[in-house]
C-alpha cells in the first residue's frame, strides 16, 4: 500500500507495481463474489495462479520502506504506534460501517450468498484486531486482515530494533527468525494469539523486506552516514539473470497447476525479484511520472474499500434490469470506479489525517 516517502526519494516504479497488485487483488475478490469461472481463460480466483498472494508483495514493500525510513530509532513507542494506527485504522473503521450497511441491505433483499452482520465482528474489525488469533473469525470486510497483521508487524519491528540496539545484536538475526516463524505458521496453520496463517504471511514477507533493505543499506550503498537504500542500483548482470528466472517461474505457474514449491518461489524469488528490478534496475527510470506516485498513494484506500463496494455492486445488479454485458467490461469499469473512489477517500480522509499527524 502507500508508503510515506519524501518526494525526492519516491520510487515511482514501486508505485507502479503497487497499482498492478491492487488491480489483481480487486479482480480476485470481484470474481469470488461474482461466482463465475472462465474455462480456458484467465481466472483471478480459482485459476492456476493464486492472485491473492499479491498481498505478500505489500508486506514486502512495507517492511522494506520501514527499514529505509529508519524513523523508529528516534521515536518513542507511543508516537510510533499512534502514527501507524492513525494512518491505517480510520479507513478500516469507516469501511466496516459501509460494509455492514450494504450487508444488511443484501440480506433484506435475499441476495445470495447471505452476508455476516455482526456488531462484535464490526467492533473487532474496526479496531484491527481480526486475523491475529485474539478473537474468533467473525470478521467484517475480511480482506482487511492485512491491515491488522501489518500493524502487528510494525509493532514487532519496533520492539526488535529497540532491543537489538540495547543489547548490540544484529537485527538480521531476529528478522530471519521471524521469517522462519512465518513459514512455520503458513504450513502448520495454528489458530493461537499472534500465531495464525495470516500472521505467518505477514511475518514472512514484512521481515524479508526488512532484510532486503538492511542489506542494501549496509552493503549496497556508499559507506557514509547518509547512505540510503533509495540510492542503490542493481547490477546489470544480476538483472540479466533475474529476468529469465522470474519469467520462467511465472510461466510455470500459469501452465502447471501443481507446480512444486510454487508459493515459496513467489514469496522469495518472484516478488522480491520484481521489487528489485523495478525499484533499482534499469526500469526505474521508465516510471518517473508523478502519476504513479499519486495512484500509489490511493492503493491502500482501494484495498480497504473494495470489499463493501463489491457488495454494493451486487445490490445494484440485483435491483436493475438484467443487461448482458461481457464480464471483462464490468470488471474494467469496477476497477476504474475503485480508483476514482479511492482517490476521493484519500482526499477526504488520508490527506487531513497526514497533516494532523505531521503537526503532532
Amino acid at each position: 500500500m502507500s508508503q510515506v516517502q519524501s518526494k525526492d526519494k519516491r520510487i515511482y516504479s514501486i508505485d507502479f507495481l503497487r497499482v498492478i497488485a491492487s488491480i489483481f487483488i480487486v479482480l480476485y475478490h470481484y470474481q469470488i463474489f461474482g461466482g463465475y469461472y472462465f474455462y480456458g481463460g484467465l481466472n483471478f480466483a480459482g485459476g492456476k495462479f493464486d492472485f491473492s498472494t499479491m498481498v505478500e508483495f505489500f508486506f514486502l514493500s512495507a517492511g522494506f520502506f520501514e527499514v529505509s525510513a529508519a524513523k523508529c530509532r528516534e521515536m518513542k513507542f507511543r508516537k510510533f504506534f499512534i502514527t501507524k494506527a492513525a494512518r491505517l485504522i480510520p479507513q478500516v473503521a469507516l469501511s466496516v460501517i459501509a460494509y455492514e450497511l450494504f450487508a444488511f441491505i443484501n440480506n433484506r433483499l435475499r441476495i445470495e450468498p447471505p452476508l455476516t452482520v455482526s456488531l462484535p465482528g464490526s467492533i473487532i474489525t474496526a479496531l484491527c484486531l481480526h486475523g491475529i488469533g485474539i478473537f474468533d473469525n467473525t470478521w467484517i470486510n475480511g480482506a482487511t486482515w492485512f491491515v491488522s497483521v501489518l500493524l502487528l508487524c510494525h509493532i514487532i519491528y519496533f520492539g526488535i530494533v529497540r532491543i537489538c540496539k540495547k543489547i548490540r545484536l544484529n537485527c538480521l538475526i531476529p528478522f530471519a527468525l521471524m521469517i522462519i516463524l512465518g513459514l512455520s505458521l503458513k504450513f502448520i496453520k495454528p489458530d493461537l494469539p499472534f500465531l495464525t496463517v495470516y500472521t505467518g504471511r505477514g511475518y514472512c514477507m514484512f521481515f524479508f523486506g526488512c532484510i532486503m533493505a538492511y542489506l542494501i543499506k549496509k552493503y549496497g550503498t556508499s559507506d557514509t552516514a547518509s547512505s540510503s537504500a533509495y540510492d542503490f542500483k542493481l547490477d546489470v548482470v544480476i538483472e540479466a539473470v533475474l529476468w529469465p528466472v522470474i519469467i520462467g517461474i511465472l510461466i510455470a505457474h500459469f501452465t502447471i497447476r501443481d507446480f512444486p514449491m510454487k508459493g515459496l518461489l513467489l514469496y522469495f524469488i518472484v516478488y522480491p525479484g520484481l521489487f528489485m528490478l523495478f525499484g533499482f534496475g534499469s526500469l526505474r527510470n521508465r516510471f518517473r511520472s508523478e502519476l504513479w506516485g499519486k495512484l500509489g498513494n490511493i492503493t491502500y484506500d482501494v484495498y480497504v474499500w473494495h470489499g463493501p463496494m463489491i457488495v454494493l455492486n451486487g445490490i445494484i445488479a440485483h435491483l436493475t434490469p438484467e443487461i448482458l454485458i461481457p464480464i471483462y467490461v464490468t470488471e474494467s469499469v469496477f476497477v476504474l470506479f475503485m480508483f476514482l473512489f479511492g482517490a476521493l477517500m484519500y482526499r477526504l480522509i488520508d490527506v487531513p489525517l497526514n497533516k494532523l499527524i505531521k503537526k503532532e
